[in-house]
């Protein structure tokens, strides 16, 4: 008899423990699911981002070296993104430049063992102008504060 009531016991239990599916997040418009949310990329960078080990918040992210999230939070394709010198005017001094120098022209920096690489669409310091500092504006070369 004992027996008999820890099989029904036991049936009963594992009956009421069946495979319930977890709730599936469905992801659209280019995004895609992480428990461990990270970096995403804007088509508004000027820069390529430097994403570290940050986790956020589970959820749908725009995620992967060719997509990028426009205006709008839309997760679309990188070559898509609206980066046009009419759309972004550049400050006084710079200039809009699809393949920018792969070494940034600021002042107090030589140009010692740049590689040759195309940095991102942006905008950059023309002819005798160079970033008075990282971030900063254009200003003319000699203008610059020796280090």
């Amino acid at each position: 008899m004992k027996l008999e009531v820890v099989i029904l016991l036991v049936l009963i239990s594992f009956l009421g423990a069946s495979d319930v599916p977890p709730n599936l997040v469905v992801c659209t418009g280019n995004k895609t699911y992480f428990n461990c949310g990270g970096c995403e990329a804007k088509c508004s960078d000027h820069e390529q981002m430097m994403c570290g080990t940050i986790c956020r918040e589970s959820g749908c992210y725009c995620f992967g070296d060719e997509y990028a999230l426009d205006a709008k939070g839309n997760c679309i394709l990188k070559k898509d993104c609206d980066l046009v010198g009419a759309t972004f005017p550049c400050p006084q001094n710079e200039v809009w430049l699809e393949c920018g120098p792969s070494c940034k022209n600021i002042c107090g920096t030589d140009h010692v063992g740049c590689r040759e690489y195309c940095r991102p669409r942006a905008c950059y310091c023309t002819g005798d102008y160079a970033l008075e500092k990282e971030g900063g504006k254009c200003i003319l070369r000699s203008s610059c504060v020796p280090i």
